[in-house]
């Protein structure tokens, strides 16, 4: 293709990872070749050369992260872009059916996404142990990005004629965080973000994830979170026990060598994956018909075990071997993202104080020992830092341009913006409906979906068309989705 020289704007998009206790769980839809073949997208999977060490200008050093791209979409014309950036697992393609592949659509848009680097086949170190984590912050992604835009911005003024390229940065989760840090710390770079359970600030002591869960299950009716808080109650009441009533209860679970309050971690994830992922309404018809059967609770453990398996919550997952394993596997995730929450980011989750219901072992001594049981050395989390360098809940009054989600059900809003900020350049939108969790506007549309979640795809889409300074408007987009 050969192209005049045309205003060139992008949408960079991050997506994040934050599972129900740090664990790795949620995908934007699932990537499916296929579909995407079905619908005439080709797409090339590539490297780029990153830099190491962005704030030492002695080191030279450089690795290969991973990128995919398409230009199926793509209009000079209109010069749109978008790119999406995985968070804290092996990156991928967007898939067909997600609101990165419908704004690309819809705006005639080049599409790339990049791979975080310590994630997937971006690794810049020979292996994981603790010194060489040490590339491993937010600090270091963000420059990444700005590193890589800027070498695109020199790949599309040569291939496509591209002089002035935009950008808008576009994220969920934990990569929802680095979208409004880069619209915030790199203004220069990108004209806007759109940021989806965005976790924006850090807390040590995250009690709010538990007393969000309690309050979701409670939406389904009081017997829900009865009967929840019943099965957790046993379990703490069996690893309060003696060591042999321990083993022969994790025994149900397949888990009889796991270490006590590592099972327990587990056995709360059960409910708040659930809950977290939005299938919150079928968890409790399934506790209900659980209920209904009168099974004694060692039948009733042996049916939440099934639970959890449905839920894709294992025990296997929460071995703790898999947090001190050095070796390097694209596959894994588990030990870069432990290092990134026990050294910056905590929120770690405890018992709610008023109303506990995890195990009251799980409290912050826990979550150290936890840390220094991965790394071997006293880690705590300097929340400070995140706060002070990126804002925290502040910065919905100092950014711009920059549009926050929360789902409803979510219990890790509380790590985000939810109030309207009186910056006129913010827009906030909690997406307040049954099942409606985490990320939930970055999935693609469906019939099914409540009308303030189709709402808020609107009101994104006119945001970005107002950042692009595109010809859209409000009407026209509510037209096309009615």
């Amino acid at each position: 293709m050969s192209f005049l020289t045309y205003s060139f704007s992008i949408i960079f998009l991050l997506l994040g990872t934050l599972s129900a206790a740090h664990r790795l769980k949620f995908k934007l839809n699932d990537f499916d070749p296929e579909a995407l073949e079905s619908k005439g997208v080709e797409y090339n999977s590539t490297h780029f050369h990153n830099l190491l060490d962005h704030f030492n200008f002695t080191e030279k050093r450089t690795y290969k992260q991973r990128y995919w791209s398409t230009d199926t979409f793509f209009d000079p014309n209109r010069g749109h872009a978008f790119i999406y950036l995985c968070g804290e697992g092996p990156g991928h393609f967007p898939s067909a059916n997600s609101l990165v592949f419908d704004l690309a659509k819809e705006f005639n848009g080049f599409l790339v996404a990049l791979e975080h680097r310590y994630y997937g086949e971006s690794q810049p170190v020979p292996d994981w142990t603790l010194e060489n984590m040490k590339f491993l912050t937010q600090d270091q992604s963000l420059a990444d990005t700005a590193y890589f835009i800027e070498n695109m911005n020199e790949k599309f003024k040569l291939e496509y004629g591209v002089k002035t390229p935009k950008w808008i940065v576009v994220g969920g989760s934990y990569a929802g965080a680095l979208s409004a840090w880069f619209r915030y710390k790199y203004p220069h770079l990108v004209i806007g973000s759109l940021s989806s359970s965005g976790v924006v600030h850090a807390f040590e002591d995250f009690y709010m994830n538990e007393n969000q869960v309690e309050h979701d299950l409670a939406k389904s009716g009081k017997r829900c979170l009865d009967v929840v808080t019943r099965f957790q109650e046993y379990a703490n009441q069996q690893m309060d026990g003696s060591e042999s009533q321990q083993k022969a209860f994790k025994a149900l679970f397949h888990a009889a060598e796991m270490e006590n309050d590592d099972f327990m971690y587990y056995f709360a994830d059960v409910y708040v994956g659930w809950v977290q992922y939005g299938k919150r309404r079928a968890f409790c018809k399934k506790i209900f018909e659980l209920d209904d059967k009168k099974l004694d609770m060692e039948g009733n453990m042996k049916e939440y075990y099934e639970l959890g398996l449905q839920g894709g919550t294992v025990p296997s997952e929460y071995e703790f071997f898999t947090m001190t394993n050095t070796t390097i596997n694209p596959i894994h995730s588990s030990r870069q993202w432990t290092y990134q929450f026990c050294t910056t980011f905590g929120w770690f989750q405890t018992p709610d104080p008023k109303e506990p219901l995890r195990w009251k072992k799980m409290d912050l001594d826990y979550w150290h020992r936890y840390c220094e049981k991965a790394f071997g050395a006293k880690i705590v989390p300097n929340t400070y830092h995140t706060n002070a360098i990126y804002g925290g809940m502040r910065i919905g009054e100092i950014t711009s341009n920059t549009f926050f989600t929360q789902g409803g059900d979510d219990p890790w809003q509380w790590a985000g913006i939810r109030e309207q900020q009186k910056n006129p350049d913010v827009y906030v939108q909690v997406i307040d409906c049954d099942d409606c969790g985490h990320c939930i506007d970055l999935h693609g549309n469906t019939p099914d979906d409540p009308p303030i979640l189709t709402a808020t795809r609107i009101r994104q889409k006119h945001a970005v068309a107002k950042w692009f300074g595109d010809s859209y408007s409000f009407e026209q987009f509510c037209i096309k989705l009615s």
